[in-house]
């Protein structure tokens, strides 16, 4: 089945549901509408995405899936430098924008040779995404997803999120990553969900106001993001709507399960784990006490795991090891890279770079990334370990480890801590550093610790760990 009729045959039972963006509204019938529309004007294989409204996104990716063209998302949050990149190895002919009065232009970028666009001569697949990630070098990576893919992620994520007409989904993530596109837009719109656009400058108070005076029902955010939702709760008086949340990204703590199932207790959390290259979310739990925090679950219904040692030979239950997954919500592979797709594979299995374990109930937990271990005179550290032991300190709002190299064999350990009030530097370093000493051993005690006023966290809210 094409991605583009499994989505109008879904959407059509509520084609009056809306979508909202300040005081712009539209429902679901007038947004393919517009979609279609817009894709009788779409002429190449391939079109870049970089509208200010994001009701316009959802219009622009809309219609280039009825088109059956490649979107490829961008942002002005990345930069020029970035975006320019983007559209250079992806190959795209044309950008999708809209102007100041909120009009939709499709601009073409490329020369033409022979009334063709010369990159659509080009034959490679390029799916019904392309989206582009940073990687550990900075440069764009594209990652190609199949209609097939987001289908079958589409019908299993709406199997968990148990979304109805009735639910109200508030969303202030760009439509420019992974989780956004496929794990709020469309399945809220498979869902028969109403959707909620906030596209302004992240503040708890300002979401959590939205919540109330929009009666949001569900919302999606990394472990960081409801942490500072939950922190500003506490003083919040108004009534909050929502009965579900999705909760990924990054590395659950035990201090933020906490946190959250004790300031949201009528919130039933779905805690996830994925990546762009399983079209977003890969597992689901129901977030209790039940198992430690880092448990992040059974794998989707389409998709299956291991944990594999350095040669891909499987590991034993609660031995660490590299995840690997296998299934239908995968990606095709790195557009235009096939020693980058070929490396990424062993024997149909893709390889995560997540270190994590699995129980003998078949749940697995996420330890670290890989590129996240930090390598100190032999010994592998986990930075989260080191995080988990930071935040059992009542002062401790939030915390992050890294490594700064200092040679080739070694690493200094770096600590950046923000605190919930002033207090002796020297009395709080000297605190953690033997809490550290007494529970994880001198190879973990931080060499450096920072105290800082806040921790940056990229666009959609996962913690710069460095």
């Amino acid at each position: 089945m094409k991605l583009w009729d499994y989505l109008t045959e879904s959407v059509s039972c509520n084609p009056d549901q809306v979508l909202w963006e300040g005081g712009r509204k539209i429902t679901v019938g007038q947004l393919f509408l517009s979609a279609e529309k817009l894709s009788l004007k779409l002429k190449y294989n391939k079109y870049g995405i970089l509208c200010s409204s994001l009701i316009n996104s959802a219009i622009a990716i809309l219609a280039c899936i009825a088109r059956g063209a490649t979107a490829v998302p961008l942002s002005g949050n990345y930069g020029k430098y970035f975006n320019y990149e983007v559209i250079k190895q992806m190959r795209i002919s044309a950008i999708i924008t809209d102007t100041e009065t909120g009009s939709i232009q499709i601009t073409d970028i490329v020369k033409k040779e022979n009334n063709e666009c010369k990159y659509d001569l080009i034959d490679d697949y390029s799916g019904a995404f392309i989206l582009c990630t940073s990687g550990s070098t900075g440069n764009p990576k594209g990652v190609v997803l199949s209609e097939d893919a987001v289908i079958s992620n589409l019908s299993d994520t709406k199997r968990f999120y148990n979304l109805t007409p009735q639910d109200r989904v508030l969303a202030n993530r760009g439509l420019f990553h992974c989780t956004s596109i496929i794990g709020e837009l469309l399945v809220s719109l498979v869902c028969g969900a109403s959707v909620y656009f906030y596209s302004g400058e992240f503040s708890p108070e300002i979401i959590l106001r939205l919540m109330s005076q929009l009666h949001i029902t569900f919302y999606a955010g990394t472990p960081t993001i409801f942490s500072c939702l939950a922190y500003a709760a506490e003083k919040y008086q108004e009534q909050l709507y929502l009965k579900r949340a999705s909760v990924g990204g990054e590395i659950m703590t035990d201090k933020v399960r906490r946190q959250l199932l004790d300031v949201f207790s009528n919130v039933e959390f779905i805690h996830s784990y994925g990546l762009t290259e399983t079209c977003s979310r890969a597992t689901y739990r129901i977030l209790d006490y039940s198992k430690e925090a880092e448990c992040v679950g059974k794998p989707l219904f389409s998709l299956e795991m291991i944990i594999a040692d350095k040669e891909g030979n499987q590991r034993s239950c609660g031995e660490v090891g590299e995840l690997y997954i296998k299934g239908k919500n995968l990606f095709y592979g790195y557009y235009r890279d096939k020693w980058k797709t070929d490396n990424a594979f062993d024997n149909g299995w893709f390889k995560t770079g997540d270190l994590a374990w699995a129980d003998k109930d078949g749940d697995y937990y996420i330890v670290s990334r890989m590129d996240n271990m930090i390598i100190r005179g032999g010994v592998n550290i986990y930075p989260e370990i080191i995080e988990n032991i930071f935040l059992s300190d009542k002062n401790v709002r939030q915390a992050v480890i890294y490594g700064d190299k200092e040679s080739k064999v070694t690493e200094c350990i770096v600590a950046l801590i923000v605190l919930h009030y002033k207090e002796n530097t020297d009395v709080i370093k000297v605190r953690l550093r033997k809490k550290c000493l007494e529970e994880l051993g001198i190879h973990c005690v931080p060499d450096v610790i920072k105290i800082v006023d806040e921790i940056s966290c990229s666009n959609c809210g996962k913690v710069i760990r460095n």
